[in-house]
Formats: C-alpha cells, sequence, structure tokens
C-alpha cells in the first residue's frame, strides 16, 4: 500500500514538474516573439522615416547655385576622371567607362552613379566671393599637403582644386587652382560641402 502511494506521490511531482517547464518553456518562448516583432516593428519605422540621411543633405546642397563669380566651369558630361579627398582624409580616384563610373581600387565596387553626378555638381562649377592676392598661401591654410581635387576633361586636360582653411568670421573656405598659390580665392562655403562625403556614401548598396 506505502508503495503505491510513494509511486503516485512521484507522479504527482513528476507531472507538476513537467507542467512548470512547459510553463517556463512557453513564457521563453511568448517574449521571445515579443521581443521579434518589436525588432520588425524598428526596422518599419526606421524603413518608413523620411528624415534625409548626411549625404541626402549634401546632395540637396549640390543642386543650389553657389553666390558669387565664377571661377572655373567644365560641362558634367566633359569630365571622364577625377580624384577627391573623402570626409576621412582618404584620396578617391574615379575613371569614367562608357557611361559608368568606376572606382580605381576596386573596380568591383558598384558605384552609386546618381550620387558622383552631385559630387561633380560641386567641382564643375566653383565660385569666389573675394580674391585676394599673396605671397604667403599657408596664412590660408593652403599648401603642397592640402586637400586636392582634381578634373580631367575629354581634353586630357587636368584642373586641380587646393583646399585651405575656413575663416573664423564665416562658413567659407579658401581655396586655390592648379597649383597657383599666389592667388587665393573665398567661396562662400558650398564648395567645400563636397569634402564631406565618405567613400561609403558614394557606393550603390
Amino acid at each position: 500500500m506505502r508503495d503505491k502511494l510513494d509511486s503516485k506521490k512521484v507522479k504527482i511531482v513528476v507531472a507538476v514538474v513537467a507542467l512548470l517547464l512547459i510553463v517556463i518553456l512557453g513564457v521563453v518562448v511568448l517574449n521571445q516573439v515579443k521581443s521579434g516583432n518589436n525588432a520588425l516593428d524598428t526596422d518599419k519605422t526606421d524603413a518608413a522615416s523620411n528624415e534625409p540621411t548626411h549625404a541626402d543633405i549634401l546632395d540637396k546642397e549640390s543642386e543650389t547655385t553657389d553666390s558669387g563669380e565664377q571661377v572655373l566651369f567644365i560641362p558634367k558630361e566633359d569630365v571622364y576622371s577625377f580624384t577627391m579627398t573623402d570626409a576621412n582624409g582618404i584620396i578617391l580616384e574615379f575613371d569614367k567607362k562608357g557611361v559608368e563610373w568606376l572606382y580605381i581600387d576596386d573596380e568591383t565596387l558598384d558605384i552609386n552613379e546618381d550620387r558622383i553626378d552631385k559630387v561633380l555638381n560641386y567641382l564643375t562649377d566653383v565660385r569666389f566671393d573675394k580674391c585676394f592676392e599673396t605671397e604667403d598661401s599657408e596664412q590660408y591654410g593652403i599648401t603642397q599637403d592640402s586637400r586636392m581635387y582634381t578634373i580631367t576633361d575629354a581634353n586630357g586636360t587636368d584642373t586641380t582644386i587646393i583646399f585651405g582653411d575656413s575663416p573664423e568670421d564665416s562658413d567659407g573656405i579658401y581655396f586655390a587652382i592648379n597649383y597657383d598659390f599666389s592667388t587665393i580665392y573665398l567661396n562662400s562655403g558650398k564648395l567645400k560641402n563636397v569634402g564631406d562625403y565618405y567613400i561609403e556614401e558614394l557606393i550603390a548598396f
């Protein structure tokens, strides 16, 4: 009789433990499902967000007409290669093959053609508000080691824009053209935005 009672107790204990395990497992699964739904909701929110990205803002700014007198103009369709310095200080070189742009260091990368067009908006129409004749370009932050942007046109002619400092009293940037450091120009500020692009933003995903 006692054996039967003990056997029943064991069965009851086993049943209770099994029930508890099922309840715990159910709670864990439910939490995971909720967590997964929250992650999906977050992804949907991000995808549906209309907030412009860093590159979107630069793209939009490139379409505005800069102030001042035009010192450089090259039709974008005549640009066959260009070199730029990105926001990390990395020198990037692009060549045009037919209608496509290639990144010279890795031609397997798919380049964002639309964004390259925005970059060229900055570099092919360059204007200035002020001009300075000087024998000391370093006071404007312009040296042989400054950031440089070179455009090669259909005739094989290179045009180089050398960036300097920004004045303390404005958002502009000093620049020189084709290593003529005796003439320094002051752009109102649009031009320097081209240096804010990152290589990752020029690649199509």
